[in-house]
């Protein structure tokens, strides 16, 4: 009954929202690092590691001043002395925390490698200093006076300010650096690159006096001016160098925090005149005839369409094509735009955006799309589906040592018995065949340990040493990405004994359905785009942790999934992508969606941050595959293998400040704040965002913004397939979510005046059927459903003087009307409306029919059972 469907390409442009961020360039950017603890035994738990003057003694997990010193007595710990270990370097400051309990008089100053706080301390609590270390003696005391009696316990001392070089007037404080007048500050690591464009972010406050500017260190180039007043500020700078940057104070009383440092602008040819701000290019008319542009490869004949949004022009711009001099089109307002263009030849186009003459421009959200008209099928849901590795021949010549031919043994390993047989075998020694593993492809490797009794085994494949050693009996599978190396190999890991079979080696190309695995759907989705512009480059948006891409099969059957392991600070661990969500001055639904697979953490927690809100979703389960959260707005779903695709729906409003899409790791249900171990992690995959009230398919996306269009179907059927006078319409259906508007299935002759509808209404969890003749209503009925998001079978007879409506088996509704079509009526199927206008059918489809006659009730009862 389909004859045609309208399927477009994907976004050819990359980064045209100009919202890409590199990896952070500043280490420490917020102060809140420590080093290792330099301080033995600062819990008191042994008489051990301190130096104790007159009055101290060490009890009770406790250092206990009782008062009896006679002058002033020092609580200390030096390297080499009593077994502390202490390596203080000069110029570098530590942080100093203790607890301590006052009964009389004061702790009259802390020193630390020559470096003081003379501040005393009179009250109990705990206490928090940092000291710049400016001597190599590698001494740390506490002195108390000689009127002081009271405990000291958990004494800590670690560096901090790492990766920063202070200057005059600057010091660390809890988490930010501290100015007492003038002088600079720099990271350590200045290694930028000329010609990039870079976002800047930091954090003023506890400003009282002065401001600071952010500097060229070599040059008088001043990349920002003169900031003086607290806040959050985020610049776009176009011109660092190699050399870097500082942040100069003069007279500048106050702190700073937060400081990030991201290259924006990838993929974009910017030429004077122009440079990248908050998700826009902009143009300040300073130079005739500049322009920002890509590189892209066109075909000649071919149609493309060009989206894009003005934010602001004065004067005229321009879409034009450097390399062939074409103008496609000009504008001179602000909004949406559309053009479309068909190359004359077939080479890479520069698309260039820019004024003419000398005008001012701020354009973003660029696209660029084929325009094709297919005939083929919608797109195929493969939900519920199995799936298994295609597989390359074999690489290995006898790997069942059936006889003692084809492989180099060394050591005291064997073949005999149709087995590898390591006997006390070295370190090293192996089993090894010479084969050629082109470099950049990737191995599925295969070996049996079928007795050990010492040691261990690991495999060696196209120059890669596998890091895992086995030393248990059983069948052991490995994917490696060959380097080019020569040779295959079984080594012995430590003195080993026990024998290997069957080794196999053979090309991975990727996965494949298995056969009657499944049943598929055709997917009809409405037209959504995935904001997040690497979808699975996570490494590039981690928060607290490390993350490695490409080390793991995803839901897609390829090796494109990461892992993300936490680091040991106190803090949200995970992903985060920063200044993602549209300007939109009224509550807009977003949802927020990941594919994720326990590891360690089983946990995980999706969220927004809006206009100063943090908009949090519930706790999901990636083991039970459940959620605590309200299932409206909560969506787990198994993808198989582990994984599960999790999403968060919230309205949020956001008015153009600072904000953040995240998946945090969890050690519960409801813990997503914490202190990671520096080892625990899960696996992610395809971070997707959408301006919709409910997840859609994954829309992959690797550095811009993609929009997959709108799944369209229309004009099928035809006399000979539909009787007008009685027959029978057949879905089996699934809405994709009980998003409150009408999606229809609908025979008609073109118009309202004859067709039939079968739809979910603009009612949650509810399936309507209506039928008009000659404009009159001759049969109407509305089911609700348990779940309008599974499948149900639903069917609609027509036939004079009996109507009827089957949902899941049951007949829930029935007419004996006397209207029904004249002959040769009804000519159309379509999935929208009768004149393919509104109502676009958004769901998935397993099956849609249609009888020439009308079914029995016991026909009828089971198609639809």
């Amino acid at each position: 009954l389909v004859e045609n469907v309208q399927i477009l390409s994907s976004n050819l442009v990359q980064n045209g929202d100009f919202s890409e961020e590199g990896a952070e360039e500043v280490s420490n950017g917020s102060f809140s690092q420590e080093g290792a603890e330099q301080i033995t035994n600062g819990s008191f738990d042994t008489d051990s590691d301190w130096t104790k003057g007159t009055g101290w003694s060490i009890s009770g997990g406790s250092a206990n001043c009782d008062g009896t010193q006679s002058g002033n007595s020092d609580l200390r710990q030096q390297n080499g002395v009593l077994g502390a270990y202490i390596d203080f370097v000069v110029g570098k400051t530590y942080k100093v925390n203790f607890d301590i309990v006052v009964t009389s008089g004061t702790i009259t100053y802390i020193e630390l490698a020559s470096g003081f706080d003379n501040t005393d301390i009179t009250t109990s609590g705990n206490h928090t200093t940092y000291i710049t270390a400016v001597s190599t003696n590698d001494r740390f005391t506490i002195a108390a006076n000689p009127d002081f009696t009271g405990s000291i316990d958990n004494v800590s001392v670690r560096e901090v300010a790492q990766n920063w070089s202070l200057g005059t007037g600057w010091s660390i404080a809890e988490d930010k650096a501290v100015c007492s007048g003038s002088g600079r500050i720099n990271p350590t690591n200045n290694s930028w690159l000329s010609g990039k464009t870079y976002k800047f972010d930091i954090e003023v406050s506890d400003r009282t006096a002065g401001y600071f500017r952010i500097q060229n260190p070599a040059v008088s180039i001043y990349y920002v001016n003169n900031i003086n007043s607290n806040g959050t500020y985020t610049y776009y700078i176009n011109t660092i160098d190699a050399n870097g940057f500082v942040i100069e104070a003069v007279g500048f009383i106050g702190s700073i925090t937060n400081i990030s440092v991201k290259e924006v602008g990838q993929n974009w040819d910017l030429q004077t005149g122009w440079e990248i701000g908050n998700g826009v290019a902009i143009r300040n008319g300073a130079v005739s005839n500049s322009y920002i542009g890509q590189s892209l490869n066109l075909v000649s004949g071919k149609t493309y369409e060009f989206n894009f949004t003005v934010n602001s022009v004065n004067g005229t711009g321009s879409i034009y094509t450097p390399s062939t001099a074409e103008t496609i089109t000009t504008y001179t307002t602000i909004g949406d735009k559309k053009a479309y263009f068909t190359p004359s030849n077939t080479q890479t186009y520069i698309l260039g955006w820019y004024g003419i003459g000398s005008a001012e421009l701020e354009i973003t959200n660029i696209s660029i799309i084929e325009i094709t008209d297919d005939t083929n099928l919608p797109r195929i849901n493969y939900e519920g589906f199995s799936y298994q590795d295609v597989l390359g021949s074999e690489e290995i010549v006898n790997g069942t040592f059936s006889s003692d031919t084809a492989w180099n043994k060394n050591g005291t390993v064997t073949i005999s018995g149709g087995t590898a047989n390591f006997n006390n075998s070295a370190s090293g020694n192996n089993v090894e065949q010479a084969v050629t593993l082109p470099s950049g492809k990737k191995y599925v490797a295969t070996y049996e340990i079928t007795s050990i009794t010492e040691g261990k085994f690991s495999i060696y494949v196209g120059g890669v040493l596998s890091g895992n050693q086995n030393n248990q009996v059983g069948v052991y599978t490995e994917v490696f990405t060959s380097i080019g190396g020569n040779a295959v190999y079984v080594r012995a890991r430590g003195t080993t004994t026990g024998s290997i079979d069957n080794v196999s080696v053979k090309e991975y190309l990727g996965q494949e359905v298995v056969p009657d695995s499944g049943c598929g759907s055709w997917l009809f989705e409405p037209q959504s785009t995935n904001l997040i512009t690497q979808s699975e480059a996570l490494s590039t948006m981690q928060i607290q942790s490390t993350i490695t891409d490409n080390v793991l099969k995803s839901p897609t059957g390829n090796i494109n999934a990461s892992i993300v392991v936490e680091n040991t600070a106190l803090n949200t661990h995970g992903i985060q992508r920063t200044t993602i969500i549209p300007t939109n001055p009224s509550a807009t639904s977003y949802t927020l969606s990941i594919f994720a697979k326990k590891k360690e953490r089983q946990y995980i927690q999706l969220g927004f941050f809006t206009d100063g809100v943090m908009q949090s979703s519930s706790g999901f389960d990636l083991e039970n595959g459940t959620t605590s959260g309200d299932a409206n707005t909560h969506k787990i779903k198994d993808f198989g293998n582990g994984w599960y695709r999790c999403s968060f729906t919230k309205d949020v409003v956001q008015s153009g400040g600072y904000n953040f899409a995240r998946v945090a790791m969890g050690t519960s249900l409801t813990s997503f704040y914490y202190t990671g171990d520096g080892a625990s992690g899960l696996y992610m995959f395809g971070y997707q965002l959408e301006q919709q009230s409910y997840a859609t398919s994954y829309i992959p996306t690797s550095g811009s913004t993609v929009t997959r269009n709108q799944d369209v179907c229309t004009n099928g059927g035809s006399l000979a397939s539909i009787n007008s006078t009685e027959g029978v319409l057949y879905a089996e259906i699934a809405a994709l979510a009980n998003s409150l508007n009408y999606r229809f299935i609908s025979i008609s002759d073109g118009t309202s005046n004859n067709r039939i509808y079968l739809n979910y209404s603009n009612a949650s969890n509810q399936i309507q059927v209506s039928i008009l003749v000659g404009g009159v209503q001759s049969y109407g009925a509305t089911h609700n459903l348990s779940s309008s998001i599974v499948f149900n079978k639903i069917a609609v007879k027509w036939k004079l003087n009996d109507f009827s409506f089957y949902v899941n088996g049951v007949e829930v509704s029935t007419s004996n009307s006397n209207i029904t079509f004249p002959a040769n009526t009804l000519n159309k199927i379509n999935f929208t409306n009768e004149t393919a206008t509104i109502f676009d059918f958004e769901g998935k489809t397993k099956a849609v029919a249609v009888w020439k006659e009308a079914l029995s009730d016991e026909e009828l009862t089971e198609l639809t059972s």
